[in-house]
């Protein structure tokens, strides 16, 4: 519902709604758009084919880059053109592809798309090495993660969580990290989270 409210309870007041129609965009026929990414799960929808002359079938593979088959059947819901595959592995790049087959080969459409799976996070609790404070600074350990990625990193926020920063990344053989400039006699939370891949293709575990 639209609308801005004034006060609470039994005071309250609604201005008049400002609301408007607004649709997304269709997509283009067989186009792949993900709607979730988890450490074992990815869910994607494509667009619609069937109004395409000599129209078939829609022919739907997720493989690994190095061309490995997911270890569990997918869920397919041809009429509303999802698919979910599980059993994944963790910090992994797949290849999702959707083959729009028509009665002539020559009007064939396949589309892909690269999608990596969440890495997953280390186990347990980040902690503070034991005598490494300083009023400006501490050193971190964490546990070890296990599975496919590339680095650890390792943010912060100041009291109030409205602004998050990066204190810095260290390779997976690393898990332990010194952290500078930060305020005296102030509490912060820090996160650490695994990265798998690089650029647009990187995913990070959940914190």
């Amino acid at each position: 519902m639209c609308g801005d409210y004034r006060g609470q309870g039994a005071l309250a007041q609604q201005s008049e709604a400002v609301c408007t129609d607004a649709p997304t965009e269709t997509l283009m026929p067989g186009e792949i758009v993900v709607l979730e990414v988890t450490e074992f799960t990815i869910r994607f929808t494509w667009g619609n084919a069937d109004f395409l002359q000599d129209f078939l079938l829609y022919n739907v593979q997720v493989t690994s880059v190095d061309g490995s088959q997911p270890s569990e059947q997918p869920v397919l819901d041809l009429q509303r053109r999802m698919a979910t595959y599980t059993g994944l592995e963790p910090g992994v790049e797949y290849t999702l592809s959707v083959n729009v087959v028509t009665e002539d080969d020559f009007n064939n459409l396949l589309l892909t798309e690269n999608q990596r799976t969440k890495p997953l996070a280390p186990p347990g609790v980040c902690r503070v090495v034991s005598g490494s404070i300083t009023p400006v600074g501490l050193r971190l350990s964490w546990n070890e993660a296990a599975g496919q990625f590339g680095l650890y990193k390792v943010t912060y926020t100041e009291p109030g969580g409205l602004s998050q920063y990066e204190a810095g990344a260290t390779n997976r053989d690393t898990t332990e990290l010194d952290v500078t400039n930060l305020y005296p006699a102030t509490d912060y939370l820090f996160t650490v989270v695994t990265v798998s891949g690089t650029g647009d293709s990187a995913t990070t575990s959940s914190p």
